[in-house]
């Protein structure tokens, strides 16, 4: 699975790589540890339970909102069938991750791969989590932990996929991504 990353560059291939990271000051498992710790852990817990008809797409960019008026745009983002898991996963990547304010920048990476230290700018903003209370029963789950999780971790296969297009961009935008995803694979590991 690492392998088409890992050929984007070698500060890439080394940060998959690495056994732990310091991201600003913080110590996290690293990449390729983390994942294979989630998939010992949660190989089924993550499955989805059914298919149905899905955006594919669904960030805050494609959700038009006019008072009571609600309307989805750019649904080419998947298959039309397919987990509704994904689209929860990219609503957390613009509520959890803010893919909004940060996509739409080339980050500052400080990376010292000798110390296994990287440093970049995080963005956060205060969640109200009730606004996935309609979640939790389209999922048939009984609580806002087993949802935060789903949610995190189809954000987070989101984030993998990004990463080749983010090197278009810039390196320093792919290694951010590599940060989102090891910073959340932690934390949901961890819950």
């Amino acid at each position: 699975m690492f392998q088409q990353y890992e050929n984007l560059s070698e500060k890439i291939k080394q940060i998959i790589n690495l056994e732990y990271i310091m991201i600003n000051d913080r110590k996290y498992i690293g990449l390729k540890k983390i994942y294979n710790k989630i998939l010992a852990k949660y190989i089924n817990y993550y499955n989805p339970k059914f298919l149905a008809p899905i955006h594919g797409d669904l960030t805050y960019e494609n959700i038009m909102i006019n008072n009571n008026d609600i309307k989805l745009i750019d649904l080419d983002g998947a298959q039309f069938i397919d987990a509704i898991e994904l689209d929860l996963g990219k609503l957390f990547q613009s509520v959890f991750s803010c893919y909004e304010i940060w996509s739409n920048d080339d980050p500052i990476i400080k990376l010292d791969l000798v110390n296994n230290i990287l440093l970049t700018k995080t963005y956060e903003q205060n969640i109200d989590f009730s606004i996935f209370k309609y979640w939790k029963e389209i999922l048939n789950i009984n609580n806002d932990m087993d949802l935060k999780k789903k949610g995190l971790f189809y954000m987070i296969i989101h984030l993998y996929r990004m990463i080749p297009f983010r090197f278009n961009i810039s390196e320093n935008s792919s290694i951010y991504v590599l940060k989102e995803i090891i910073c959340w694979s932690n934390y949901i590991y961890d819950l």
